[in-house]
């Protein structure tokens, strides 16, 4: 009994606290204590094991045929929209090639628009003329800088002058509103250039028949803003401006002036009018200043006591009556032509050739996108 109740005691004792079975060294009489109860060492946590990796599945036989795009596609569960980390080449041209037949449809579509719009489209001719510099043409409205600079020193300034020649004079005006007003007076250049506009029944203008002037009307009077002027001296030098072509030479001071228009005796016509009002103009302008100058040299010489303000005065008038001499003469004033205007032989706009070429090459990318989208709206 007593040694049941001593292995039941155990029992219970082991139920509820965990005993230490610990093996006494040999050669040691001394029993090892166990710990006590009251102060127990932390127990270490144990963390959990990471998971195995799983198992890699073996290809499916498909995916042999499948291309690198789509393989990744399936592999990671990517929307067919969306589009690939990296496109190879091979699989953009053998996309193009499925569809090769929407490239075909939009090259031509786009050839035969531009066929159309060439049995349309106005023909051009273009006029050219050809300026230089007169040569000792008397010099600027203030003429010999040397005189003006020595007279500016003598009574006190820097002598240093800034002057405009008259070809440079001469190229500005040639679209000025000026040079516009007397062409308008002299000939019928509105009716010309706005032919559309113009009603010969009635004897009165009228804004241009189509569905840019529907579209302007309509803006205009939806928002309240003026929509159509008639043909004035603005107009035309804005179109003046627009259409004159002036351009150097190569590396020379000559310019080159052009200008196109369906018929080509008009175009001719034109800057042979611009070239010979220009210098009339000119011509008035500058008899008016020069005038003006000699008399004014004339007054300050009768006043001037230093010799050498009377020598600079002196110059100064010489050279104000030889342009003023010059201008009465019938010789070019400040540019001269090399040539008459002429115009060309054949049609310069448009350019048949180069509108189908570009309209083919329009198309053909045109195409390229239209198969790139559509392939890939259909996940391919």
């Amino acid at each position: 009994m007593g040694q049941e109740s001593g292995v039941s005691t155990r029992m219970t004792t082991a139920k509820t606290e965990p005993q230490l079975d610990l093996v006494r060294p040999e050669g040691r009489a001394e029993p090892i204590a166990a710990p006590e109860a009251s102060s127990p060492e932390p127990v270490a946590q144990v963390r959990p094991l990471p998971p195995r990796p799983a198992e890699a599945e073996p290809p499916r036989p498909e995916a042999r045929h499948e291309t690198p795009v789509r393989a990744r596609e399936t592999a990671r569960g990517a929307d067919p929209l969306a589009l690939p980390d990296v496109v190879s080449l091979r699989d953009v041209v053998l996309r193009l090639v499925r569809g090769w037949w929407i490239i075909l449809l939009t090259a031509a579509a786009a050839a035969a628009l531009a066929f159309l719009y060439l049995r349309g489209a106005p023909v051009e001719y273009t006029a050219t003329l050809i300026l230089s510099s007169v040569e000792d043409s008397g010099g600027a409205s203030v003429p010999t800088t040397q005189a003006v600079g020595t007279l500016t020193t003598l009574l006190g300034g820097t002598g240093q002058s800034e002057s405009v020649s008259d070809y440079t004079r001469f190229r500005y005006l040639m679209l000025s509103r000026d040079v516009a007003r007397r062409l308008m007076d002299r000939s019928d250049i509105d009716k010309v250039v706005f032919a559309k506009e113009w009603d010969e029944a009635n004897q009165r203008w009228m804004p241009a028949p189509g569905w840019r002037t529907a579209v302007r009307r309509w803006i205009g009077e939806t928002f309240g803003i003026p929509w159509y002027a008639e043909p004035s001296v603005d107009r035309v030098a804005g179109y003046l401006e627009r259409r004159l072509k002036i351009s150097n030479v190569e590396a020379t001071p000559m310019v080159k002036v052009e200008f196109s228009h369906r018929d080509p005796t008009f175009a001719r016509t034109l800057l042979d009018d611009i070239y010979h009002e220009t210098d009339r103009l000119m011509r008035e302008h500058d008899r008016i200043s020069t005038e003006d100058s000699i008399a004014y040299l004339n007054d300050a010489l009768s006043r001037a006591t230093i010799v050498e303000h009377r020598l600079a005065l002196q110059q100064l008038l010489l050279r104000n009556l030889a342009k003023l001499m010059l201008l009465d003469t019938d010789q070019p004033f400040a540019a001269r032509m090399l040539e008459l205007p002429y115009a060309s032989p054949l049609p310069t706009a448009p350019n048949a050739l180069l509108v189908l070429i570009l309209a083919s090459i329009g198309g053909v990318v045109l195409g390229i996108v239209m198969v790139l989208c559509v392939d890939a709206l259909r996940g391919r």
